[in-house]
Order: C-alpha cells, then sequence, then structure tokens
C-alpha cells in the first residue's frame, strides 16, 4: 500500500472524528476521505477476481466521488444553515 494513503486515511480520520465537537470538521473528513478513496482506488482481492482490475477500479472511484459529495451534501448545507 503506498504510504500517502496510510498518512491521508488516518488524517482524514482524525479530522472526521475531531468533527464531533466542531460541525464543519466532520464535512471535511469525510470530503478528505471520499477524495482519498478517489486518488488511491484500493479494493479487496475478491472483488479484483470477481469484477475485474478495471471494473473494481471504475467502481471504487466512483464511491469515492459518492462519499466526498452526496453523503457531505447534507452536512454542508446543515452547516450554512446553522
Amino acid at each position: 500500500m503506498h504510504p500517502l494513503f496510510l498518512v491521508l486515511i488516518a488524517i482524514s480520520t482524525i479530522v472526521f472524528i475531531s468533527g464531533v465537537f466542531y460541525f464543519m470538521l466532520f464535512s471535511i473528513g469525510l470530503l478528505m476521505l471520499g477524495l482519498t478513496t478517489f486518488a488511491f482506488p484500493f479494493a479487496t482481492f475478491e472483488q479484483f477476481s470477481e469484477y475485474g482490475v478495471r471494473k473494481t477500479v471504475k467502481l471504487v472511484r466512483i464511491l469515492g466521488v459518492i462519499i466526498a459529495t452526496f453523503l457531505n451534501l447534507p452536512f454542508i448545507i446543515l452547516a450554512f444553515i446553522l
């Protein structure tokens, strides 16, 4: 695994957990997690063997975009309302 991937996952998890204390950090942590997943599309061996490498990378990148945008959208809207 790439060392930058591990660092980015650790930072996004820390920011995500610290979002309990400050609401906007939760949203930033979720955005970082989605962008990290998009940049480093790692998946399990079972997914590679079932779907193939190209389909699995495409699927993981789509999930990264979903995490970064659609799951994050309600928190961004609430941050502007509150």
